[in-house]
């Protein structure tokens, strides 16, 4: 499928959601009471939304209408040198800029706590219409996005998902990812005679590793894999090297596989593995490195045949996702936390075979 294709479907997919009614509504919201319910410069809740019959300009009209001078903010678990928040945080730079919104991007440089002050900052403050949030882990944000619903703005979380449901959630299908993943894992363990697997994992608790292990685990569980270590990186390389070199160095000889839930610490695990064959610790080719995401630098890793394989998911979809959601929210206008959505985009399994194939591999920042 085409990438105009494949945002074709997620436009209309977030269109429909937004449209109907769903599982995650507010109780309280009845065909009663929702119509007399507005935000500024939308219409009700009841007639919301573009109109059944409209010119292509007037629509366009309509469209510009809804994200003028809207305040739009984008809060990271970090943007700087991160090509995966870059990649969103440009995508939707461009594109809400060119519909007369106001765009800001607030680092939270792996700080939990400036998060959550910046977050209750421009919420109390009421210096935002809507907040675009990278979730350090399922529960950190609970209050945030509750609070945020209740003063009238609107939430979409990106990739990594929380337990308190934001108005638009958008990012990878973890699970299945990390199922097929896994699967090719399982093969080439089997192809070396070995079954024994160590896991790195961001911070433990995150929606992220959570559901990375949910889906691996099955699999290994079939497939008679043991998990001999399980760690946790904070999502940061460095630290994802130190550890994969100690694991190396305890189970070397028994273990086939290092399987990580995000491409940079898996980057800084094959670093580990190349290491630990050129000092003779382990043998060439016997223990693979098995990630989810494929940036640039991971694509680099594995020409260099640092890495093995990677559950590739469209991170650039994500971005585009997350600003078609918004669009959907502002011209819809029906309050904050009426109605809650989930959507995934698409992921492929990518080696040095294919690597060159898919268009979501190998992206850049920007």
């Amino acid at each position: 499928m085409t990438r105009f294709k494949r945002l074709g479907l997620l436009l209309a997919l977030l269109t429909l959601l937004a449209a109907s009614c769903s599982t995650g509504s507010s109780d309280d919201a009845s065909p009663d009471d929702s119509s007399d319910q507005t935000t500024d410069g939308a219409t009700s809740a009841g007639n919301s939304g573009i109109p059944e019959v409209i010119e292509p300009l007037d629509a366009r009209d309509a469209v510009h209408s809804a994200l003028e001078g809207k305040r739009i903010a984008f809060i990271p678990i970090l943007y700087d040198g991160f090509k995966l928040t870059e990649q969103w945080g440009s995508h939707m730079e461009r594109a809400f800029t060119s519909l007369g919104a106001e765009f800001n991007v607030y680092d939270a440089n792996f700080d939990t706590d400036l998060m959550i002050r910046t977050i209750d900052d421009l919420v109390s403050k009421d210096e935002v219409d809507v907040l675009v949030l990278h979730n350090p882990d399922v529960g950190v944000l609970s209050k945030q996005i509750e609070a945020a619903q209740e003063a009238g703005v609107y939430t979409v979380v990106v990739n990594m998902i929380s337990n308190q449901s934001a108005d638009a959630f958008i990012g990878a299908d973890v699970v299945s990812a990390s199922a097929a993943i896994t699967e090719r894992a399982v093969a080439d363990c089997n192809a070396s005679g070995r079954n024994k697997v160590a896991v790195i994992e961001g911070v433990g608790p995150d929606g992220f590793s959570l559901q990375f292990n949910a889906g691996a685990q099955p699999v290994l569980d079939a497939a008679g894999i043991e998990i001999v270590s399980t760690v946790q990186s904070n999502w940061d390389l460095s630290t994802a090297a130190e550890l994969a070199t100690t694991i190396l160095q305890q189970h070397g000889d028994e273990l086939c596989a290092l399987l990580l839930p995000w491409d940079i610490i898996a980057v800084g695990a094959g670093q580990a593995v190349a290491a630990a064959v050129a000092d003779g610790t382990i043998e060439e080719g016997v223990v693979g490195v098995y990630n989810l995401d494929s940036s640039a630098d991971w694509c680099a890793s594995l020409r260099a045949g640092e890495v093995t394989a990677s559950g590739s998911y469209d991170v650039p979809g994500i971005g585009t996702g997350a600003v078609l959601a918004v669009q959907s929210l502002l011209e819809i206008g029906d309050p904050p936390g009426t109605r809650r959505t989930v959507t995934y985009v698409p992921h492929v399994v990518v080696d040095i075979d294919n690597v060159d194939s898919i268009s979501s591999a190998c992206y850049q920042g920007s």
